[in-house]
C-alpha cells in the first residue's frame, strides 16, 4: 500500500496486522510496517507507542531493538531509560 501511495491504507493494514498478533516479539518488520509510516506522518508519540507496547508485552532482545532504533531516530532517550528500568524490574 505505502508503494501504491496509499499510506492511511498502509497504516491501517499494519495495524491490524500488529493487534491480531500482540504477543508475538518476533514480528519486528510488522510493527516497523507501522512504525514507519507514523514517523512519517509526524506522529511520533503513536510510532513510539507501538514499540513500547511490543516491548511491555514481552520484554525480550527482538522487542527492544526496535524500540531503541525508533527511539534514537525520534531522539527520545527517555524510552529507552522506561525500557532500562522495565527490564530491571521484571529481572
Amino acid at each position: 500500500m505505502r508503494a501504491a501511495d496509499r499510506p492511511e491504507e498502509a497504516t491501517d493494514w499494519a495495524r491490524r496486522g500488529v493487534a491480531a498478533h500482540p504477543g508475538n516479539p518476533y514480528l519486528p518488520k510488522l510493527n516497523d510496517e507501522l512504525v514507519d509510516p507514523l514517523v512519517a506522518a509526524g506522529r511520533r508519540e503513536e510510532a513510539l507507542a507501538v514499540h513500547r507496547d511490543a516491548f511491555a508485552r514481552t520484554t525480550v532482545l527482538a522487542a527492544f531493538q526496535p524500540l531503541a532504533r525508533t527511539a534514537s531516530e525520534l531522539e527520545s532517550p527517555d524510552t529507552v531509560t522506561w525500557a532500562l528500568d522495565l527490564l530491571r524490574t521484571r529481572g
